[in-house]
């Protein structure tokens, strides 16, 4: 309805999308949403077409709201990179930290250091949306086994 028989907001709307797509490094599928939603309803109100400007606006965030309160996939918490070097190879105290402070964790890669005794673990976390980042690096780290913990988010080190 927004671009109808315009041919220049047509063009104009594939490279304002093409420009979004691929100079901005999503990482997130929501993010893409917003993004999209965002230059929908903008372009919508540039045309003059406030009353489905409104209610798209409306409309899209109530489904928004609707699904982050059913918790589904794509409203997760946050995601991080976890490396830990461990002189055990019993986990079993990291899994307890893990299960509780993580929604869902996955191992990545193992490294093995000093001849074997000691192994550098890599797992993608994502962390439970009421759990904080430092108290969950802190049990690790009470941890007798534990030598090391780096925590990583979208490449900067926390």
């Amino acid at each position: 309805m927004i671009i109808g028989n315009n041919l220049a907001r047509a063009f104009g709307l594939v490279g304002a999308l093409s420009i979004i797509r691929f100079r901005t490094a999503v990482k997130d599928t929501i993010d893409i949403v917003y993004l999209f939603f965002g230059l929908a309803i903008g372009m919508a109100a540039g045309v003059g077409y406030f009353k489905i400007a409104i209610a798209g606006t409306v409309f899209v965030s109530l489904v928004l709201i609707f699904f982050s309160k059913i918790h589904i996939n794509m409203f997760r918490g946050e995601q991080f990179l976890l490396q830990m070097q461990y002189s055990s190879d019993d986990l079993t105290a990291v899994k307890k930290i893990m299960d509780d402070y993580c929604s869902s964790f996955e191992l990545i890669n193992i490294k093995s250091l000093s001849g074997g005794v000691e192994k550098e673990f890599s797992y993608y976390v994502n962390l439970k949306r009421n759990k904080e980042y430092l108290e969950f690096v802190r049990e690790l780290r009470s941890i007798s086994a534990t030598q090391y913990i780096n925590l990583f988010r979208d490449e900067e080190h926390i």
